[in-house]
């Protein structure tokens, strides 16, 4: 086998949702090693990423707006808080000790259950009360 070319491509990131693929292709000849040519088209790639990647660029009203993107960590999701809360609001028996989990639900998700709750202990005391 003889490799005769190589090509290294890398996407950056340009703006929210946004990503541009740089690349190089370097073409061998009978003197070059495939690693050290791999190497170079990776330092060169890295390079204008360095130079230019995870940077928005755009221009507004014919102003230049560069703005680094950095990549926000993903919320991990407790299952068991989840389940808790559910488990709590299912429990609830009076509209007064459902309100305490109400700063809860929305982060979590549960803001349905929360409100059919609600509806459900509504509707109970009307039918009780009326």
């Amino acid at each position: 086998m003889k490799l005769t070319k190589i090509n290294f491509q890398k996407s950056f990131v340009i703006g929210p949702y946004l990503q541009e693929k740089v690349g190089v292709e370097i073409e061998l000849d009978d003197t070059d090693g495939w690693d050290e040519s791999f190497q170079k088209a990776k330092e060169l790639v890295d390079k204008w990423g360095a130079a230019n990647g995870d940077v928005y660029n755009s221009t507004i009203g014919g102003i230049q707006i560069k703005v680094p993107v950095t990549p926000q960590p993903i919320k991990s999701i407790d299952r068991k808080a989840i389940e808790r809360l559910e488990k709590l609001i299912d429990d609830c028996t009076s509209i007064d000790e459902l309100v305490k989990f109400k700063d809860e639900v929305g982060p979590l998700g549960l803001i349905d259950l929360y409100h059919a709750k609600y509806d459900q202990i509504h509707k109970f005391n009307d039918y009780s009360n009326g």
